[in-house]
């Protein structure tokens, strides 16, 4: 399900929209003000220490057209999120937490790191996946007596 709304933040950095244009069902989504306080409580002191870490840097990295790309990044993110991989979606979590924080602080380490991070989250996910195909090809040639 958090694989949607990362879709949709990722279409919108390809096209290149300057801001942020939710469709209706989603803006509809709410969040009870207790939990929404309890996890603001929970995540607020990660992202002081992120902000105090980020600053501007390396502007190549977080110019327009990079920004493009890490909107086709985010959407195969979103696939590989969206894919029943076992633990499967923290190393792409990980990544597109560090390419938002590095487009939002203008950081172009953070964007260098997340992409990086986005590296090493596909050739996990492709692995897990060539291992479940061999397996099922295993399985289906042992059932057809080859």
């Amino acid at each position: 399900m958090t694989s949607i709304p990362i879709l949709f933040v990722g279409v919108q950095l390809l096209l290149g929209w300057r801001e942020l244009h939710v469709p209706a069902f989603m803006r509809r989504w709410t969040l009870p003000t207790l939990q929404f306080g309890a996890v603001l409580d929970r995540v607020a002191p990660w992202l002081e220490r992120a902000e105090r870490l980020a600053r501007p840097r390396l502007p190549s990295l977080v110019s327009r057209p990079v920004e493009r790309l890490i909107g086709v990044i985010c959407i195969v993110l979103a696939v590989v999120l969206f894919l029943p991989i076992p633990l499967g979606n923290i190393p792409p979590g990980i990544s597109i937490t560090l390419l938002g924080l590095g487009l939002m602080e203008k950081d172009g380490r953070s964007v260098a790191v997340g992409l990086l991070a986005t590296a090493v989250s596909l050739f996990v996910a492709s692995g897990v996946l060539m291992g479940v195909f061999q397996v099922a090809a295993y399985a289906a040639s042992s059932l057809l007596g080859r």
